[in-house]
């Protein structure tokens, strides 16, 4: 049955316990299905992280979130932090998907903007948070078991990088999807995003680490019987981080890179506060990044 908002508070209550979260229990068939090999790796060249970026814009524009940019890219201050994951999915050696992981940092979390009580408190009480963000799929895509996978590498990136909450703003027509599968649970009403093109309603969803690996290891243990394969196999029985040389090996975005996108493409840091882009440098203690304050 469709998701449908009657009552926001209705929201609030939707909080599925695990034994009663279906999707916990996979078929075997689903499981293999989801299971497939998928190529997937974190951005690391420019042209990695345009494509992403790219894909992102389009996705959003035809969404209606946001309307077209000169660019055609779709990029925040948030990526010109080191410690933010931009994981791209490649058919044929082709990007066609992306989803980013947001650490916290001085510039805080982009969720703040709409639901700063909620992310204070849920910060409060977490040794770290992330958001998740930028989840776009390009029309060329054709593997469906993409978005999944998408979602398997981020959580095992969030585990490894010591995450103990991980929140994201979805569209509350989405709120199900994450609650079921993704292992979410609701931690806010429904507001208006103003920040993209349209004043699209969204809501804030919480995955507390590792209290849900708990959950989804009990209710393997419970289920076993009746089911060939779970959630808590197909997110946490391959270490993914282990066998990913990108990540070890991975390099911040450096100077002329960071220029590109932010100056040349985009006019973020032209836009960002002194005290925004004083926070952003500190993340690059060995580059020499005075021209981020006079504009180019």
């Amino acid at each position: 049955m469709p998701f449908r908002i009657n009552d926001e508070n209705e929201l609030i209550r939707r909080h599925y316990k695990p034994e009663r979260r279906s999707a916990i229990r996979v078929k075997g068939a689903i499981y293999r299905k989801m299971n497939m090999e998928v190529d997937l790796k974190l951005a690391e060249t420019r042209e990695e992280f345009e494509t992403a970026f790219r894909i992102i814009h389009d996705s959003y524009v035809e969404q209606g979130y946001m309307k077209p940019t000169p660019s055609g890219l779709r990029i925040t201050k948030y990526n010109a932090l080191p410690s933010t994951l931009v994981i791209v999915a490649r058919e044929d050696r082709k990007i066609v998907a992306t989803i980013s992981l947001i650490m916290d940092s001085l510039l805080g979390l982009p969720s703040e903007d709409i639901f700063p009580e909620e992310v204070k408190k849920i910060r409060e009480n977490a040794l770290r948070i992330a958001e998740v963000a930028g989840l776009a799929i390009s029309n060329s895509c054709r593997n469906e078991r993409i978005i999944m996978n998408l979602y398997h590498v981020m959580i095992a990136f969030a585990e490894f990088c010591g995450v103990t909450r991980l929140v994201i703003s979805v569209n509350p027509r989405h709120a199900k999807f994450y609650q079921d599968v993704c292992m979410f649970d609701v931690a806010s009403d429904v507001r208006m995003y103003k920040h993209l093109d349209g004043d699209a309603p969204a809501v804030l969803l919480i995955n507390r680490y590792p209290e849900v690996k708990r959950e989804l290891i009990n209710a393997r243990t419970r289920f076993w019987d009746d089911y060939d394969a779970d959630l808590f196999s197909f997110f946490f029985s391959r270490n993914i981080v282990v066998d990913n040389t990108a990540f070890w090996n991975r390099t911040p975005m450096d100077p002329d890179t960071l220029r590109y996108f932010f100056l040349e493409k985009t006019d973020i840091f032209r836009r960002l506060s002194r005290d925004e882009l004083k926070k952003i440098a500190s993340y690059y203690p060995y580059f020499d990044l005075k021209w981020m304050f006079e504009g180019g």
